[in-house]
């Protein structure tokens, strides 16, 4: 059911790329995935420089292998960063025995992580895409409820189509300002 779900939101958008060059209201949609998948390659790309920082830092002899990992780790929330910060610590064992990087590279990179995923990304996503931070995490919460993973990456997008919807009719206005964080829900 996720496959056929992933595939069929696929075509439609790839339908809609032609469709939304004389509507309004799809071009509306397709530039708020833009700006979603902007935002997330931005933060993936700050990950995964820091990630490589880190790691040379540390004498690390995979540590641009890493950092490309984690660039593509970081597409999928919350999961991705716990595999991407975990995966280097097995290598440094290897190589360093037990020493002092181990403990470097897991914390620093539990940081960097906590504060581009958490705060950063978070932040930038609930701008850029006219959604409450709080709203971010919520969505996320859910959507990942309800389809796990697949969930997980499409609940930004999902829920900012969703307060497109509520915008354009007058009775679900509050609910898509609600969404925005907009203060009062009128």
């Amino acid at each position: 059911f996720t496959t056929v779900s992933l595939v069929s939101l696929f075509v439609i958008f790839i339908f809609m790329g032609h469709a939304a060059q004389e509507n309004p209201f799809l071009s509306s949609i397709e530039r708020q995935i833009s700006k979603y998948l902007m935002i997330k390659f931005f933060v993936s790309i700050l990950a995964g420089g820091l990630t490589w920082i880190v790691l040379l830092s540390a004498n690390s002899p995979l540590a641009a292998t890493f950092a490309f990992l984690t660039f593509f780790l970081n597409f999928i929330p919350n999961v991705g960063p716990f595999i991407a910060t975990l995966l280097p610590i097995p290598v440094l064992f290897l190589t360093f025995g037990p020493s002092w990087q181990i403990p470097y590279v897991l914390i620093t990179l539990i940081v960097i992580h906590f504060l581009v995923g958490n705060i950063l990304e978070t932040k930038l996503l609930g701008k850029g895409m006219d959604l409450s931070p709080v709203v971010v995490i919520a969505s996320l919460i859910f959507w990942a409820l309800v389809w796990g993973v697949m969930g997980a990456l499409l609940a930004v997008p999902l829920t900012s189509v969703i307060k497109i919807i509520l915008e354009r009719s007058e009775p679900t206005k509050p609910l898509a300002n609600m969404l925005a964080g907009k203060l009062p829900f009128k």
